[in-house]
């Protein structure tokens, strides 16, 4: 993973203390500081659903690599979930960085055609929910904005070459786009778009005591 560049980052709430929802519709991400327990609950379900909650923390016994203390690169999560929200527990003393990018960044280096053309590419589906099925399209628009599905460990092996040349490119340039950057402490809040901004994080070093809360919050109205 290269960190190209990290922006200053913005916190903003309301009077209060519920994140700023156009700053999620405009920038694709919120960041809030000192949230507490008691109040995480209803911030989150005022956005919508959730539809799944997880310990993200290091466990030598689970072969996730959410649940490793290597670096993660650039991804999103199921394509059912709308907005991510990570709410810090403990931080690690060394390394444990959130990185994200916004996939509207990228595609601006790709034609219409191209676009399209990433968006005829399925990747294998993230296998959580029932109904989940065996494959999902990389691009997916709607109304006129495209929603990103992708995580590199799910590329398929036997893509057409045209595909495979196409996909190489978004990773190069996914590698080369300017990023984000932030260290969460304990109580911040952390709120992403997942269909538009691709997450990752840097390699948990130190006492690697990182332990964030990780929802997933289902809400397809929201952003269309």
């Amino acid at each position: 993973m290269q960190i190209v560049q990290t922006k200053s980052t913005r916190r903003k709430t309301t009077g209060d203390g519920s994140p700023d929802l156009s700053q999620l519709r405009t920038n694709g991400y919120v960041y809030l500081r000192d949230i507490s327990r008691e109040n995480l609950r209803s911030l989150l379900e005022s956005l919508g659903n959730i539809i799944q909650v997880t310990d993200v923390k290091i466990n030598t016994n689970s072969k996730a690599l959410v649940t490793s203390s290597k670096e993660l690169d650039f991804h999103t999560d199921h394509h059912k979930v709308d907005i991510i929200a990570w709410h810090c527990i403990k931080q690690s003393s060394e390394g444990g960085y959130s990185v994200f990018l916004d996939i509207e960044d990228v595609l601006e280096k790709f034609t219409e055609q191209e676009k399209e053309q990433l968006a005829s590419i399925h990747l294998y589906e993230h296998k959580i929910f029932d109904d989940d099925k065996d494959s999902h399209p990389l691009l997916n628009k709607v109304k006129g904005k495209y929603r990103c599905y992708y995580s590199f460990w799910l590329v398929k092996e036997n893509l057409e070459k045209a595909d495979q040349e196409l996909l190489a490119r978004f990773r190069s340039t996914i590698a080369n786009i300017k990023t984000q950057k932030i260290l969460l402490q304990p109580k911040d809040v952390l709120l992403i778009d997942n269909g538009r901004i691709l997450h990752g994080r840097t390699e948990i070093k130190g006492n690697k005591d990182r332990f964030l809360k990780r929802f997933w919050i289902s809400n397809p109205n929201f952003f269309t």
